[in-house]
């Protein structure tokens, strides 16, 4: 298949479902869909290798506005665990957005197939979540703001990439301070009560949402509702009295650093505080 699809692009031919733009032939094969735009396979012919690409309807104007936040946010960001730009084109309707490819596709996707991951897997795609998130905290003073498994994909290698920068947030400083986030995007069931009531935040709205992440990736379930189920008001409430239901087989040691990311904004942890805490120390990499 692939050799296929690589003599098509040195003869310049294409599908009738296929579409060229620049150097890329866009496939007829979805690989997500999203607030923003449409995520399909996509083939480089200069490099001969498959790309996604994310396709925003630019004559809609809030998702022109998260595109062109996402292309200016990916096109600084270089590290390991965020997704790489590769390449952006515009054409009369639409603009292109070309980044690398991950054959196992979103985290959440792979578990609806595969199931929940076991304390030693979760525990290497989490660090590599912290990994991707202190990089735009402190590195780049960028709030992802809508940190979720959907957003988390899987290369060839398994290696975790963080995507989807169109709701991320610049930090600002002031005279008086950090300014804070008057912003209330992102998912409800990954999101903390100072998102959920729509109140000033800032980036450690990041860290509840690590949290939920985590949880799900250790009980496919989340901590304080069922999507189908749970009303908005009852995620409030639920995440207020933060009654965080843990398994039997859960150990101890990572029922203490979820609970300590779910905490209210002041008992919150912090990055290095995850870092040093102790169900990660048996990992290699830290």
């Amino acid at each position: 298949m692939m050799q296929l699809a690589r003599e098509q692009a040195r003869q310049g031919k294409n599908n009738s479902d296929e579409k060229r733009i620049a150097h890329y032939i866009i496939k007829d094969r979805t690989l997500a869909e999203g607030t923003t735009g449409t995520v399909k396979l996509a083939f480089n012919t200069y490099t001969e290798s498959y790309t996604a690409v994310k396709i925003v309807d630019k004559t809609i104007a809030r998702k022109r506005k998260e595109a062109k936040k996402e292309i200016k946010f990916l096109s600084k960001i270089f590290h390991e665990n965020v997704v790489r730009l590769e390449h952006v084109e515009e054409d009369g309707n639409y603009i292109y957005i070309f980044t690398e490819y991950c054959a196992f596709g979103d985290v959440f996707s792979y578990m609806q197939k595969n199931g929940i991951f076991d304390e030693e897997t979760a525990k290497k795609l989490f660090i590599q979540m912290v990994d991707a998130v202190e990089f735009c905290h402190r590195k780049l003073r960028i709030c992802h703001h809508d940190i979720k498994l959907e957003n988390c994909v899987l290369d060839d290698d398994f290696t975790l990439k963080l995507i989807d920068f169109g709701f991320a947030i610049e930090m600002e400083d002031s005279s008086a301070g950090k300014k804070l986030i008057k912003i209330y995007d992102g998912s409800p069931a990954y999101s903390p009560l100072e998102i959920l009531m729509r109140r000033p935040h800032d980036e450690t709205v990041d860290i509840f949402s690590l949290g939920t992440a985590l949880y799900y990736m250790l009980c496919g379930v989340f901590p304080f509702c069922d999507p189908d189920k749970t009303t908005f008001d009852e995620l409030c409430k639920n995440v207020q009295n933060n009654n965080i239901q843990y398994p039997k087989t859960m150990s101890s040691s990572v029922q203490h650093l979820i609970s300590k990311m779910l905490a209210p904004k002041n008992e919150r942890l912090s990055i290095e505080e995850i870092r040093n805490h102790e169900w990660l120390h048996s990992y290699a990499n830290l």
